[in-house]
C-alpha cells in the first residue's frame, strides 16, 4: 500500500500552472461580457485585432497569432465571413496561401469593441493595482511568447 499524500486548499494554490489556467477561464468569462454588447466573442476579436495590426494575414498566421489550433480556425473564419467582418478570397485551394482581410463592417466593429476590451484591463475589483496589472500582463506575454 503506498502512502497517500493528504492535499489542501492551499497545495492546490500552489500549483502555478493550475491557478493560471483557473484565472485564465475567469478572465474568458470577462473578456466575453465585455465583448456581447459588440457580438463578438473573445477569439473573433483576436482575430480581428490582429488583422487590423497586421493588415492581411493567411489562415495559419492567425491561427499561430491567436493560438487557436489549425482544425478549428477555418470554421471561425466562415463564420466571421459569414458575418462580413473579413473577407477571403474565393478561389480556396488546398495547400496555396489564402489571405483573410478585415471588411469595412469588421474594421468599424474592432474599433468600437477597442474600449471594451481595454476596459478588461481595469482588476480593481480583483484588488489589483493598475502598475501590478501592467506587470502582470508583461508576464503572462512572456508566457505567450515563448510558446
Amino acid at each position: 500500500m503506498t502512502d497517500r499524500i493528504q492535499i489542501s486548499q492551499n497545495d492546490i494554490d500552489s500549483v502555478l500552472m493550475w491557478s493560471l489556467i483557473r484565472a485564465a477561464r475567469r478572465a474568458g468569462h470577462i473578456m466575453t461580457e465585455a465583448l456581447e454588447g459588440h457580438s463578438l466573442n473573445p477569439v473573433q476579436f483576436g482575430v480581428l485585432a490582429q488583422l487590423a495590426a497586421g493588415g492581411t494575414m493567411t489562415q495559419a498566421e492567425l491561427a499561430r497569432a491567436t493560438l487557436v489550433r489549425p482544425q478549428s480556425m477555418a470554421p471561425l473564419l466562415q463564420g466571421m465571413e459569414d458575418m462580413g467582418l473579413i473577407r477571403r478570397s474565393p478561389l480556396r485551394e488546398r495547400g496555396r496561401p489564402n489571405p483573410v482581410e478585415l471588411t469595412s463592417v469588421g474594421d468599424k466593429r474592432v474599433h468600437e469593441a477597442w474600449q471594451s476590451a481595454l476596459d478588461t484591463n481595469d482588476l480593481g475589483q480583483a484588488g489589483i493595482a493598475p502598475t501590478s496589472s501592467q506587470s502582470l500582463n508583461s508576464l503572462l506575454l512572456q508566457i505567450v511568447n515563448s510558446i
